[in-house]
């Protein structure tokens, strides 16, 4: 059974009977996977990010700040685009130099919504 479809089973089991483990919960719907980007979508998307690069199936760059408190301030902001997008990166926090990497899991590559995401991030960047 593929990790989507142990998913979908346990968002059924759910559903039906409105509760699990004593918590309230809701049926969720799944948005429809995003497809993965060709080769030449991502090349052609990685000109209009500059500094972010492409490493097999994942969009990195890494952000340098001044202090670490400055970086983190960029991670909280990150954070809150990501939420908004309900897409989130892997972030590596190294003292001032702050790692994003992009991937859709679910869809085994780069999506438009790491492209999206890359460019909020750019976005946070440039708020400092």
């Amino acid at each position: 059974m593929t990790r989507i479809s142990a998913m979908r089973r346990v968002q059924h089991i759910v559903a039906r009977s409105g509760r699990m483990q004593g918590f309230a919960v809701r049926p969720l719907s799944l948005p429809p996977m995003p497809p993965r980007l060709s080769d030449l979508e991502i090349q052609r998307a990685l000109g209009a990010l500059p500094g972010w690069s492409r490493r097999r199936n994942v969009l990195t760059k890494t952000f340098s700040w001044p202090t670490f408190a400055q970086g983190i301030e960029f991670v909280n902001r990150v954070a809150k685009a990501a939420d908004a997008m309900n897409h989130h990166p892997d972030i590596d926090i190294r003292y001032t130099k702050i790692t994003c990497a992009l991937s859709t899991h679910d869809a085994g590559g780069i999506t438009e919504l790491d492209l999206t995401l890359a460019g909020q991030i750019e976005k946070a960047a440039n708020e400092s």
